[in-house]
């Protein structure tokens, strides 16, 4: 007859090595905490900075300027043959970063793509920036975004 020598208090296996990685593990999750290196505290930073609430510069001449902020909308326009073809509505451009870079690095990847949104409020993420000169009908301008982060471009 065969009897379970084991009882409850008994401690099999890599019972003191697992104990110590536990604890290793334990260390190296508060030290990426104090850090602010956890993927969702970058994650909560990423999002603050680009639903930063922005504001769009106001033209006192009626031109665009150096430095201006702006965004570019494409208002909805009244339904066609082509529905369903296209998106509906009110579309901002919009920045999307690259989710795996952006969670690996506090910088946002250069370059990054576009897409087009349904928002109108100004936020980081399309809001851009005008570099170069007055502009006039027809000239070749370039944008520049900080997606919410301060004095970044």
């Amino acid at each position: 007859m065969a009897q379970n020598l084991y009882g409850p208090r008994v401690r099999m296996g890599n019972w003191n090595e697992d104990a110590y990685l536990e604890e290793e593990r334990m260390k190296d999750f508060l030290e990426k905490r104090e850090q602010g290196r956890l993927l969702i505290q970058r994650n909560r930073r990423l999002k603050t900075h680009l639903l930063r609430p922005m504001q769009l510069s106001v033209s006192q001449d009626g031109y665009i300027h150096y430095g201006d902020q702006v965004m570019l909308v494409n208002p909805d326009h009244p339904e066609r043959e082509e529905a369903g073809v296209f998106l509906r509505g009110d579309l901002s451009l919009c920045m999307t970063p690259d989710e795996i870079q952006a969670h690996l690095s506090d910088e946002l990847e250069l370059p990054c793509g576009l897409s087009a949104a349904h928002t109108m409020v100004p936020v980081g993420r399309n809001t851009f920036v005008v570099l170069g000169q007055v502009l006039r009908y027809g000239q070749d301008f370039c944008l520049g975004i900080a997606g919410g982060f301060e004095n970044k471009m």
